[in-house]
This record gives structure tokens, sequence and C-alpha cells, in this order.
């Protein structure tokens, strides 16, 4: 089936530049069918009349008001309304490529199989974790990454050899994935899970999937649904093009330490490994975490870090979500 138009799906909250940048990069492409769906999540830095008027004066513009804290919940709102059968997913913060739009829809005509593409995804704030450089840290993130299970592509970047780019490790239930500094393939490659920051999804896998989970508050929804997507065979790309430049902000629940624990908890007591090698990861991965936690943040994050996940877990065990 011919995809005409594309929705994408934009939630923020007190980024108004950062949201200004990524409209901006957006509205020239867009076409008739096409459609650009914001939802603040109750803004007090004047975002929400830049959207109200935004809206007023493009029909392609849709804005939704929402204070409810929780980001999954803002992504379901966000393709439940959409009119298109392709939904794209972008940051606030991120500059889309003058090309994405075509990029997305292009690829979707061309991969018949494609549930979910993702494109490559430039870091313009180089986030610590993939600072570090040098032989001893080389060596110590090759360690951990096969290790940890979290191989797929950093694997393929440190070695070059194509066959980690595979969906093992999702479909094994390891739950291991990373964010990945800017790489963009030459052909497309089916690989385990991309980043929300930059992804389009077909509708009709959002409704088999009941979309993002939303015992998830800010963090890892992305990465669990990528595991129900393995684990139901439906296929994700990475593709070249569909291109976004991500200018990280710190600020907001999403970048939280506590909120990033008590996300990471759930989603690994959500993960049932079978193999005895990827229940041992899953262990290392908890472990691994709070060893990040302490060279990140020293000693300052444990705190809120172990608090976050404690009452992640307490939260899970409640069912206060889907």
């Amino acid at each position: 089936m011919v995809q005409k138009g594309i929705s994408i799906v934009i939630p923020t909250k007190n980024r108004l530049n950062d949201l200004r940048r990524c409209i901006e990069s957006l509205i020239l492409q867009l076409s008739s069918e096409d459609e650009i769906i914001v939802i603040d999540n109750g803004s007090s830095d004047g975002t929400s009349d830049y959207l109200r008027l935004l809206s007023e004066n493009l029909k392609n513009i849709k804005y939704i008001y929402d204070p409810t804290p929780n980001l999954s919940h803002l992504f379901n709102l966000g393709w439940r309304n959409a009119k298109n059968e392709l939904i794209g997913f972008l940051n606030d913060d991120t500059e889309p490529s003058k090309y994405w739009v075509n990029d997305v829809k292009k690829w979707f005509r061309t991969l018949d199989d494609a549930s979910v593409i993702g494109g490559p995804t430039q870091d313009m704030n180089k986030r610590l974790f993939l600072r570090l450089n040098g032989k001893i840290f080389d060596t110590l993130k090759k360690f951990y990454f096969n290790i940890m299970g979290c191989d797929s592509y950093i694997n393929y970047l440190l070695t070059g050899n194509k066959e980690y780019l595979n969906t093992e490790i999702f479909r094994e239930h390891t739950g291991a994935s990373c964010y990945i500094d800017y790489f963009e393939p030459q052909n497309p490659i089916q690989v385990g899970g991309v980043t929300i920051t930059n992804m389009a999804v077909r509708k009709e896998i959002l409704e088999k999937l009941n979309g993002f989970k939303t015992i998830f508050k800010f963090a890892h929804m992305d990465g669990y649904f990528f595991y129900e997507c393995n684990i139901n065979d439906y296929k994700i790309y990475l593709v070249p093009g569909a291109k976004v430049k991500h200018y990280v902000n710190p600020s907001g629940s999403t970048r939280s330490i506590y909120y990033l624990s008590a996300d990471y908890a759930v989603y690994l007591k959500m993960l049932k490994p079978k193999k005895i090698k990827n229940k041992l990861r899953l262990n290392i991965n908890k472990i691994g975490y709070f060893i990040f936690l302490i060279y990140a943040y020293k000693f300052k994050g444990i705190k809120m870090g172990l608090k976050g996940y404690r009452d992640g877990l307490r939260r899970l065990k409640n069912g206060n979500g889907e």
C-alpha cells in the first residue's frame, strides 16, 4: 500500500528555542498530506502561545495540550490522534535534515517488510559516554559491550564486522540497547533497535502492540517497544538519509537520574531471559548501570539512582501503568 503522508509526533516541555528549530526545519518539507502533532506537556516558557499561533496559521500543524507527567502517554496521545498510517517520532531538541520527510517515506515505500525505520542521529553536544578516548577506554568499552550484550552497533563501529548487526540480543530478551553517535549505513540494515529520538513506525504496528507502555514514565519505553517488535518478528531498519542533529538538552525529567533509574528498573524486570548467558548479561547490566552512575555523576548520583531504582520496582509491583 502506498503511503502518501506522515504524521510527525513531537512531545515538548519548556524547550521553546529547541522546538522552534525543530519545527522550522520540518515545515518547508511538508506536503499537503503530512502533519506535525506537537504535544505540550505543560510549558511555562511561551511554548503554548507559539504553538497556538502556529496551528492557527498552518493547517498541517496540530497542537495538543496535556500536562500528564508521562512521556509514553504523550507519544500514544500523538499517534492516536494522527490522520496518517506512517507515524514519525522526533525529539523537540532535534534538527531534521531538509530531506527527512521524503527520506522516511521513500524507505517505507522501498522496504515493504519494514515496521520501524530509524535514521542516523548526530549527538551535537557529545555526551560524556561517547567522549571516552584512548586505548584503555576503547578496551573497556569493548569489554563492557561484549559482556553486557550491547554489542550490535558498538562492535560494528569498533571492528567493521557486519555480523554484529543483528537482532539476536533483543530476541533473547537481554534488553540491551545503547545510544550511538553518528553512523550512516550505505544501505538499509536490519537491526534490533533504533532511537526514538529519530524514527518512524507503521501505525498498524503501534495498534497491535498497544503503543508504548505507560508503566515507563520518561525513559526506556522505546527499548521495550523494540523488544516487543523483535519477539513478534516486526522488522526494524537503520537506513541512509533521514538524518537529524540532536542538540541534547540536559534539562527535564527525561534526563533525571531518578527517573532514568526508576524506568530502568522497570525495563530490566519486565524482560524474561531464557538462556543462562542472557540471564547473566541482564544481571551484569544492573551492576554496570550503577558503575556508570559513579563514573558520570560521582557518588552524588548513587543516592538518587538507588531511590529511583527502588521506586521503579515498587511502581511495577503496584501495576501503575498499562
